[in-house]
């Protein structure tokens, strides 16, 4: 389901992801930096609700997080939140709630699970400085500065079955520098695997090459 409401000792309680379904509405949600604003849709969902409490995911950023008396909880995450990032820290969280309807968090690093973990977010310095904490880029600078450029090229310009296919390629190469095969994916070495897919069709990989090449130049292809 999209969401989920849940009431435990009097406790209601609201999960769910928190993305827009619809992808220009999630793409508009992320411009901005200021993380009151973009947690203020789960506190008014949880509003709605009539929940005390509410846990989404989403943004793979562990927290705590309160407002009008409603409390935000993030657990972190296991894995990255999509193919262009190594999550850091692999953390969940443990929600308790009492007999008499009162509640803690505890969060919990996985990598060391005896240990108290409290995540240090400051709200104030914004969700980009939070993300960073638990979340780092496995593109080359180069790539990760041309891929709104990519990005918007795959929407507007590819079919829905073959920009699954171009993305699905990203995956794999992607998992291999979670193994620690590799440290970084590189403009030439996504080009080289698009080639190599057999899934494509040399239309796109012809198509592909050229907008990879118009936008990063030759340099950062070879």
């Amino acid at each position: 389901p999209y969401q989920q409401l849940v009431t435990v000792a009097g406790l209601r309680i609201l999960l769910w992801h928190s993305h827009f379904p619809d992808r220009v509405d999630e793409m508009n949600s992320r411009l901005g930096d200021e993380m009151p604003p973009k947690l203020a849709r789960s506190v008014d969902r949880a509003r709605r609700a009539g929940a005390n409490v509410v846990v989404f995911g989403h943004w793979h950023i562990p927290m705590v997080y309160e407002q009008d008396g409603i409390t935000v909880i993030n657990p972190g995450a296991i894995a990255s939140g999509n193919a262009i990032v190594r999550q850091l820290h692999q953390t969940v969280a443990r929600l308790d709630v009492f007999a008499d309807g009162a509640f803690a968090i505890t969060h919990i690093d996985l990598a060391n699970p005896n240990a108290p973990f409290a995540p240090n977010i400051d709200f104030a310095a914004g969700f980009r400085t939070a993300l960073a904490q638990f979340a780092a880029s496995i593109l080359t600078p180069e790539l990760e500065a041309a891929l709104p450029q990519l990005r918007n090229y795959l929407y507007q310009h590819v079919s829905p079955e073959e920009r699954i296919k171009l993305i699905g390629v990203l995956n794999r190469i992607a998992h291999r520098c979670w193994s620690g095969e590799l440290d970084v994916i590189t403009p030439g070495l996504w080009l080289a695997e698009v080639q190599a897919a057999e899934e494509i069709s040399e239309n796109v990989k012809g198509l592909w090459e050229q907008k990879l090449r118009e936008t990063l130049g030759e340099d950062e292809i070879a």
